[in-house]
């Protein structure tokens, strides 16, 4: 998955960075970002349930994952 992240945030750089890029390749761009997003989330949502987080933790983990969640 992070590997998944890492190429999609790769390719939403290289089309922000493309002066020339249209609407449709930017919006594009915005949609890999949120997937790299997500896609780290769920990583760090997995080892977090291995691991005792306190309360806040919990609760902002949980705001992140409904707020960048397609």
């Amino acid at each position: 998955m992070l590997v998944t992240a890492e190429v999609d945030a790769s390719r939403a750089t290289a089309l922000a960075e493309d002066v020339s890029a249209s609407g449709a390749e930017l919006r594009m761009a915005v949609h890999y970002l949120c997937r790299a997003v997500a896609d780290t989330i769920e990583v760090a949502r997995l080892r977090g349930e291995r691991l005792s987080l306190d309360p806040e933790a919990k609760e902002t983990a949980e705001f992140l994952r409904q707020t960048l969640t397609p």
